[in-house]
């Protein structure tokens, strides 16, 4: 007889584990077979997953930006106070903290871009010591205490602020009947004059009265002629200070009063205009 299909024994997974067969021999009991396992998918093959080892990654400080800024405003603050007033100071200047006009005046002149003789430099040096109670303007120096006062009342914190500062100081010498122009061009008897002497050069004050009164008083062009042909060597202090009492008076020549108290050589200018009128 041939062989019969035995049941078919399967697991959850629909995978055929076995099957029996019986086989019919005569004289002997049926005896069960095993027959091969088959599958009837693939099993799935599971591998282990591939160690790897650790990448060590070198990590860069990180700068808090609140560090930096913190940094920033101690660079940008320097400046105002301390890098220009140090500038132009020279090596004898070091050691005193001031500015001498006579040794430093050159390096503030070229800080600022000016010539030397520019009278902005003139008020510039006048309102940079009348900043400070403590300092005597006669002296011409220009102590940091009094550089700090001014700069911290301006808020300069740099060269260029200062600059911005030269229209001002310009506007200051248009009124020559102003207080202010007054207190400036008494200034410059000092600021002009070498600090060995008592009197001012003729040439020199002649330089600054052109600086100084130029357009504000219509008789410079006689008082500069008078002062150069009559061999007039210095000026004093008197006379530097009364000759803006007569320019500032447009009257005053034509009022002039021989017995009034005029220094001696305003009297000899009166003397050279009636000269050159009759002449």
């Amino acid at each position: 007889m041939g062989k019969c299909l035995g049941k078919l024994r399967r697991d959850p997974k629909d995978k055929i584990l076995e099957t029996s067969e019986y086989s019919s021999v005569p004289g002997k009991p049926q005896q069960r077979q095993e027959s091969p396992v088959r599958y009837t998918q693939q099993e799935e093959v599971k591998s282990e997953p591939v160690r790897q080892a650790p990448v060590q990654t070198v990590s860069s400080p990180v700068v808090s930006e609140k560090k930096v800024e913190k940094v920033e405003k101690v660079v940008d603050k320097r400046p105002g106070a301390t890098v220009f007033f140090e500038s132009v100071l020279t090596e004898g200047d070091q050691a005193s903290r001031m500015i001498q006009y006579q040794d430093s005046w050159e390096a503030v002149a070229n800080a600022l871009d000016l010539d030397v003789e520019d009278p902005a430099l003139l008020v510039f040096s006048y309102e940079v010591c009348s900043s400070d109670p403590s300092t005597d303007i006669q002296q011409l120096t220009i102590t940091e205490t009094a550089w700090n006062r001014y700069s911290s009342s301006l808020r300069i914190t740099s060269a260029n602020d200062l600059k911005k500062q030269i229209p001002t100081w310009r506007a200051a010498l248009r009124d020559i009947k102003s207080k202010k122009f007054r207190q400036i061009y008494e200034f410059a008897f000092t600021f002009i004059r070498d600090q060995s002497v008592r009197n001012l050069p003729a040439d020199d004050a002649v330089m600054y009265w052109q600086l100084l009164f130029d357009n504000k008083w219509s008789h410079l062009p006689t008082w500069i002629q008078f002062v150069e042909t009559s061999n007039k060597k210095v000026i004093s202090r008197d006379e530097w200070c009364v000759l803006l009492d007569l320019a500032k008076d447009d009257t005053a020549i034509e009022t002039y009063d021989t017995d009034s108290s005029w220094p001696l050589l305003i009297d000899d200018f009166m003397g050279y205009i009636q000269k050159n009128k009759s002449g």
